[in-house]
């Protein structure tokens, strides 16, 4: 008689970050095959394409090459904020997480105050007000969740005396802005709400931390040792497990008090993780928040080190093509025009043929370049920008990278 030795597989989806305390690492190499997901890496166009014929929105008038178009969580955030607010095209040039986060809690906002829905005075935001108090206790508590039942009273309280079904808690969920979840506590296990997506966890929690510690009269005491800003960058260990917290400061504090984080925590400057952010931050902050004090800490400490000076590149072609930023292909062309051709190609042209094949902003534009999709949509600028940004690619001896650039 033959015996089963059917076997049963599992497959488990973590965020890298989180892989080391979910699946021990003996148990990886052990039992479990490992593969990365890249999210829509290679079919940008087509992801964006799909979402915005489900949300019913007119593909955007500039090049798909922003890295968070690879996100399946952005792009939802993005387009669902669109819809609630009636909009149908997706705006033009950068378009910052603060202005994505915050207009998809208006846009929840806008849906639930009406009659046929919640109906609650329109000139109450009390999506925004839920959020604040989740927020509030997740700092009070260093804790990044809060238990549901705790969670849905204090959420209640501010839409009291309705039945389940009809509160603004359990809106709150259907609409994706909280998400259930279990956590280990005191090896006990809690049915807790997180926020769904990281970048909006910290954007929410350092608007929360600006909004409370930061005195625009003397916004460096409130990034002194002693102070709780302070603490969040008070070595280079702190700032690599604060990190996602110190990029949304990146991109909060230049468009709220007109300063770069290295401005009002000057220690920090040399840090490789406040570097890595403040470049990062280039690509989603408001081009007006951008400074002469945003390129002299280019020049004095992004350029001096290699991984972030070939970043810094990475970010100048991913926001290229928008004509409102002042580093667009403009920019990039004006400086590459003054060097002798040795000295350019020491960088540029060596930087090139590094990052072909890899996946990042280089790929990007000329895979965008290469769609045989339509693109009447594309903004004439946008076109011209990524034209003088294709040009400079014929410097570079990769030929495989030239010959499609040319083409």
């Amino acid at each position: 008689m033959l015996k089963d030795y059917s076997t049963i597989g599992v497959a488990l989806s973590v965020k890298r970050p989180d892989l080391s305390s979910t699946v021990r690492r003996d148990v990886i190499d052990r039992y479990l095959v490992e593969v990365n997901h890249p999210g829509f890496q290679g079919v940008e166009y087509l992801a964006l394409s799909t979402y915005c014929k489900a949300f019913e929105l007119f593909m955007p008038n500039f090049p798909i090459i922003y890295p968070a178009f690879l996100n399946p969580g952005f792009l939802y955030l993005l387009c669902k904020g669109l819809k609630n607010q009636g909009e149908k095209r997706i705006p033009t040039g950068a378009i910052g997480f603060s202005r994505v986060f915050g207009d998809y809690i208006d846009s929840i906002h806008k849906k639930l105050w009406h009659p046929n829905e919640l109906n609650y005075a329109e000139d109450i935001n009390l999506v925004g007000k839920a959020v604040t108090s989740i927020v509030e206790l997740m700092v009070e508590r260093r804790n990044m969740w809060v238990e549901y039942e705790e969670a849905q009273k204090i959420v209640n309280a501010l839409l009291p005396e309705r039945l389940h079904n009809k509160s603004l808690f359990q809106a709150l969920i259907s609409e994706g802005l909280f998400a259930k979840d279990r956590f280990l506590c005191n090896s006990e296990e809690i049915l807790g709400i997180r926020f769904p997506y990281q970048k909006f966890e910290n954007h929410f929690v350092t608007k929360f931390l600006i909004d409370k510690y930061i005195k625009e009269s003397d916004p460096l005491r409130s990034f002194s040792f002693d102070k709780p800003l302070g603490l969040l960058v008070k070595d280079e260990p702190t700032c690599w497990q604060n990190r996602g917290l110190i990029e949304a400061f990146s991109i909060q504090l230049p468009e709220r008090i007109e300063k770069e984080l290295v401005e009002v925590a000057p220690r920090c400057a040399d840090y490789q993780p406040i570097r890595e952010t403040f470049v990062e931050s280039l690509i989603w902050r408001d081009p007006k928040a951008i400074t002469d004090a945003t390129l002299n800490y280019i020049n004095e400490y992004i350029i001096k080190y290699k991984d972030t000076h070939d970043q810094f590149l990475d970010a100048l072609l991913t926001i290229a093509s928008n004509p409102d930023h002042p580093y667009n292909a403009d920019f990039l062309h004006k400086h590459l025009m003054k060097l002798e051709l040795a000295e350019r190609d020491a960088w540029w042209s060596i930087f090139l043929h590094c990052q072909y094949g890899e996946h990042g902003a280089v790929d990007r534009l000329v895979d965008w370049a290469w769609s045989v999709e339509d693109k009447s949509h594309i903004g004439d600028e946008s076109i011209r920008l990524c034209g003088t940004t294709l040009a400079w690619f014929l410097t570079t001896s990769n030929r495989f990278l030239r010959d499609r650039a040319t083409k």
